[in-house]
């Protein structure tokens, strides 16, 4: 098989010039004979990379981070295999202000602790393993986050969906403290019956706690946005209801400077993706809902937002 390599570029800009200048390249081979490529990246407080992601090994993939300096060079990297020897693939990373990272995926734990979970890790800035945290829903088969989160206090958010004894999947949302303790976890289930997923998740200066994801329906399914107080108790549930029979997803979500929740993502109507970006006020009210199409696929994956009231 072709082994990818994961390519980072450093470019600097000569304004007067409008020129680009390469400053270095890295590249990671990994160790395996597969693929190898990057999830998430980020800039600490002393101008270091981090990169997170998935790495090819004998036995499956692998968690990876890797930090480099300014300069390109290797710092560290650390890979993470699961207790199963098996399947392991990082989906998310933050970082806190003192330069400490946070990754989470799901990771074979092995038959006797669950098979697949969630499990979050907390590295030092020196690379080394502070703490890691699995989570084993209640039916003891494959649950999987799929966003991650920091506040100001340096607590950890991670949502997605664990599957019951009966198989349905629920919208879980679990806090974590910098120190790694378990502070809340929250379920979200549109009925006994159906299934639901979490995606993202942020907080905003008050440290109250909002998760997307999306609830399946009869007729197709709808947008769950969830609003939790620091202590996770429950403030509102606002949906985004599908009109036509299909679906909608969340991908993606942040908070303005009024803490007004954005919510981006993408509609699939009479066999076309949309654009969908969605605006609640802090008390749950929709400010307004837009969709695009642009004539093919389209799906909305981020977003940045700046003032005054500019959305990207």
């Amino acid at each position: 098989m072709k082994k990818i390599i994961i390519i980072f570029l450093i470019l600097t800009a000569k304004f007067l010039s409008a020129q680009v200048t390469q400053e270095w390249v890295a590249t990671y081979p990994g160790t395996g004979s597969g693929y190898n490529f990057p999830e998430k990246s980020a800039i600490d407080k002393d101008g270091n990379f981090i990169v997170a992601g998935n790495s090819d090994s004998t036995h499956g993939y692998d968690y990876i981070v890797l930090k480099y300096n300014p300069s390109g060079n290797l710092i560290w990297k650390q890979r993470y295999n699961g207790t199963g020897n098996s399947y392991d693939y990082l989906i998310g990373m933050v970082l806190d202000d003192s330069g400490n990272v946070y990754v989470t995926g799901e990771s074979d734990d092995g038959a006797a602790l669950g098979g697949i979970n969630w499990v979050t890790i907390k590295y030092n800035t020196n690379g080394q393993m502070k703490w890691k945290r699995s989570l084993n829903w209640i039916g003891n088969k494959t649950d999987e986050p799929f966003g991650m989160s920091i506040d100001k206090e340096r607590n950890i958010y991670v949502v997605g969906f664990g599957i019951t004894s009966s198989v349905y999947r629920q919208m879980v949302t679990i806090k974590y403290s910098s120190n790694g303790d378990s502070l809340w976890t929250k379920v979200y289930r549109t009925s006994l019956t159906t299934h639901d997923w979490g995606y993202s998740v942020v907080s905003d200066d008050s440290m109250n706690v909002y998760s997307s994801g999306y609830g399946t329906l009869p007729t197709g399914n709808e947008i769950v946005n969830i609003k939790y107080d620091q202590n996770g108790v429950e403030k509102w549930i606002e949906k985004y209801p599908t009109y036509y029979g299909d679906w909608l997803r969340p991908t993606y979500s942040a908070i303005d400077k009024e803490n007004n929740l954005v919510v981006v993502g993408y509609s699939y109507i009479s066999n076309n993706y949309d654009f969908v970006t969605l605006k609640y006020s802090t008390e749950g009210n929709l400010l307004w809902s837009r969709l695009y199409n642009g004539g093919n696929i389209d799906r909305a994956n981020s977003l940045f937002h700046r003032q005054p009231n500019q959305i990207f």
